[in-house]
């Protein structure tokens, strides 16, 4: 592994923790940047890759994976749905919605 992909890989798991950190605080998103003086942006990029990280991971082993979901502040509640494209199917999941729920939605997607 190069020094360049061993220290996006220390970030990551940096921002993941920091992200994790976050949510366990009952921060929102804002306070939590203005805190540890991060931008939104980049806030935003890291919980993204962090995400697409785990999709590649479900794709290469082609089974569901639970993903722990990150629990929304009501400031926060004006985020995008999740969207979930598997084969021809495009699912659009909105936030809140039972982590349960979410994966009965997937295996019954995965079986047709």
């Amino acid at each position: 592994m190069e020094l360049k992909e061993v220290k996006t890989e220390y970030r990551m798991q940096e921002m993941q923790k920091a992200i994790q950190a976050r949510t366990e605080s009952g921060l929102t998103i804002s306070e939590c940047c203005q805190k540890n003086n991060i931008s939104k942006g980049s806030y935003y990029y890291w919980l993204r890759k962090i995400r697409n990280r785990v999709v590649e991971k479900i794709n290469s082993k082609n089974e569901i994976i639970e993903v722990p979901i990150i629990q929304q502040n009501s400031s926060d509640r004006n985020m995008m749905p999740i969207k979930i494209k598997y084969k021809e199917m495009e699912l659009e999941i909105p936030c809140g919605i039972k982590t349960e729920d979410i994966i009965a939605i997937l295996r019954a997607v995965k079986s047709c």
